[in-house]
């Protein structure tokens, strides 16, 4: 048993290479340890077998549960039939889901972080088995979790026009760390951007490759706009049914308009960020939209879609444009590449708002929840 109150989080989830999931795990985890050791409460981070030593390298002081099967189908399995039992027996009071998904069979407390309604809205955008089990986890969840927690009032929306739920429901935005992006000592943006083989002046992609980041429109507006002028660099993870965005990245490839690079640090991002004339962010929709904060941060002027949830913490620091029309976003990248003292003083104003944005502010509104549930 915990000598005190005890707050299990479920990271199990998170891989190795990590995108939006896993910065909110590793950014809430990596600053609520101090104050809830404060506030009289104990985190433990809930990880596959093995990953233990991984997470303590991003939260330190946080507790390592190192319990959960490391294949996705024994992972699955785990939750639904043992991992509650088992958070039980550690006298566990609250356990946070990070990704959707409860564990069955539990007498604690449950909150479930539900981070966009895409996968109701459109499931032609996810792959069909994940748009199986997470929109059944997602209906339990809104009937049997004691808190909802989603990342912005967009994502919120989007859960309740399916849903009805007897939870709290709570909006907690993610946040930036500006230290993520240092790059290691004696190491300038030149040699970083050398080593990725990537030369100025260049606007930016970063995302995972899969259909709702808007790829295809993005780069037709491109070789639109472009007429042999900056390029456009693509980094981030390949996701799924991207033949024929992959045919469209290799032409950009071919014609020399830009570069494609897969996974990067987070060294090399941050000066991706730092030295683009803009990062360019159409996603159709999202949940929060982490890699525009993660731009603005880092002082990049952001070109996302109107009526997102990047709306949200990015309006009137950035340039809009409607994600579906092709002009719209080729109109916002001819003046990218013109710039501007307009344009320049967007990025100042959207890098000081995302210096309000941070993963200490998200994890002190997670652990007042946590308080809130417990009665503290």
């Amino acid at each position: 048993m915990a000598k005190h109150p005890l707050v299990t989080v479920d990271v199990s989830a998170v891989p190795a290479n990590m995108t939006g999931v896993g910065r909110y795990a590793v950014g809430v985890l990596s600053e609520i340890g101090a104050p809830a050791t404060e506030a009289g409460i104990e985190i433990a981070a809930v990880t596959k077998l093995g990953d233990g030593d991984r997470f303590r390298r991003y939260a330190p002081g946080i507790a390592m549960v190192e319990t959960v099967p490391t294949s996705r189908l024994r992972r699955i399995i785990y939750e639904q039939r043992r991992m509650g039992d088992v958070m039980d027996r550690m006298g566990a009071l609250v356990h946070h889901g990070i990704h959707y998904t409860l564990p069955g069979h539990m007498k604690a407390k449950k909150v479930v972080t539900i981070h966009d309604a895409t996968l109701i809205e459109h499931p032609e955008w996810h792959e069909r088995a994940k748009v199986t089990f997470f929109s059944r986890m997602i209906a339990r969840s809104a009937r049997e979790a004691d808190a909802l927690v989603f990342p912005s009032a967009s994502a919120l929306d989007g859960f309740a026009r399916h849903f009805d739920t007897r939870a709290r429901t709570v909006v907690i935005p993610h946040g930036v760390n500006d230290a993520r992006f240092e790059p290691p000592e004696g190491v300038g943006d030149d040699q970083q951007l050398a080593a990725l083989g990537v030369t100025r002046p260049y606007l930016l992609f970063c995302g995972t490759l899969e259909p709702r980041k808007n790829l295809e429109r993005l780069l037709d507006a491109h070789m639109s706009a472009w007429g042999g002028g900056p390029g456009l660099v693509v980094a981030g993870l390949a996701g799924w049914k991207d033949s024929r965005l992959r045919q469209k990245l290799d032409a950009l490839v071919g014609s020399r308009a830009g570069k494609v690079l897969g996974f990067v640090s987070d060294a090399q991002l941050g000066a991706l960020y730092r030295n683009a004339l803009a990062t360019l962010y159409p996603s159709l929709e999202e949940g929060f939209g982490l890699p525009g904060l993660e731009a603005m941060s880092q002082g990049s002027l952001l070109i996302t879609s109107e009526g997102s949830a990047m709306q949200e913490y990015a309006a009137g620091v950035a340039l809009f444009v409607d994600p579906l029309d092709v002009s719209s976003l080729a109109t916002a990248i001819e003046r990218a590449i013109v710039g501007g003292a307009e344009l320049e003083a967007m990025a100042v104003a959207g890098r000081e708002r995302a210096r309000g944005m941070t993963w200490a502010a998200s994890a002190q509104s997670h652990l007042a929840l946590y308080r809130s549930i417990l009665g503290l």
